[in-house]
């Protein structure tokens, strides 16, 4: 068996073995590792892809008498495929297919954390953000208003300290609640030439009928395509006629630009 082998097959089994899964995002020092090891203590397993030094970490626990599994993906300050934290964390969502992930962020530095569960919602994938440290945040003097933080996104947010456990049962139901509900994604919504790019992408994408990459919707594509994502750069260029959407995109991303 292969390194690659070997560690999908660890992310199958994980799958298999519970009924609901949920994924642990966020950037480096935001309390993702304090909730990790709250909600799950021991027994965790870590897999790790080929070449890369970065694991994930997976793990189950029980909430109410329901057997959920957790993935703990690297900390990272956003999805790309150059960075070693990056890929990894994206690659393990993409073979991981967990049915929600929670986005942990600081409410200390919100400005600052807030671009990777944009990502996340970008690729469709159901979402919860965990707003961690707000005792911090009131110490500091800051009030985030969460319900209407949660309006905004489209996405629930609950107000957590995980050091101390705070807030991360009501974190746990409305995690399980979004995994549930996985077909009610919420979609970010840019400036006009944006989203006259993303969806132009999008319909060629479609009309060419290619099977698209990773299980991603061709709105999520397309949004890595303008980013200049590598790995779906390299997949456009595979694809009869990739030439063209990739000229499409690289043209698109510098309209936008300028």
């Amino acid at each position: 068996m292969t390194l690659a082998a070997g560690c999908h097959a660890t992310l199958e089994r994980w799958r298999a073995d519970v009924a609901v899964r949920l994924a642990l995002a966020g950037n480096p020092n935001v309390g993702k590792s304090s909730l990790f090891n709250w909600l799950t203590g021991m027994g965790v397993a870590t897999a790790n892809y080929p070449g890369k030094t970065v694991e994930v970490a997976l793990a189950t626990t029980r909430f109410k008498g329901q057997e959920i599994g957790i993935m703990d993906l690297p900390g990272t300050y956003a999805l790309g495929s150059t960075a070693e934290d990056q890929w990894v964390a994206r690659q393990a969502l993409l073979d991981g297919k967990p049915d929600a992930v929670v986005a942990v962020v600081d409410a200390t530095r919100l400005e600052r954390h807030l671009y990777l569960p944009l990502q996340l919602l970008d690729m469709g994938l159901p979402l919860v953000i965990a707003l961690n440290l707000v005792d911090e945040a009131w110490r500091s003097g800051l009030r985030i208003d969460h319900l209407r933080l949660g309006r905004l996104l489209g996405v629930p947010v609950v107000p957590t300290v995980a050091i101390r456990g705070q807030g991360l049962d009501r974190l746990m139901e409305v995690a399980l609640e979004e995994a549930r509900q996985s077909g009610r994604i919420s979609t970010p919504r840019y400036g006009r030439d944006i989203e006259e790019a993303i969806s132009a992408l999008a319909e060629g994408l479609v009309k060419s009928g290619a099977p698209l990459p990773w299980g991603l919707p061709a709105r999520a594509v397309a949004v890595l395509l303008l980013e200049d994502d590598e790995a779906a750069l390299e997949w456009a260029a595979s694809l009869p006629g990739g030439g063209e959407i990739v000229a499409q995109s690289r043209a698109a991303a510098s309209q936008i630009a300028e």
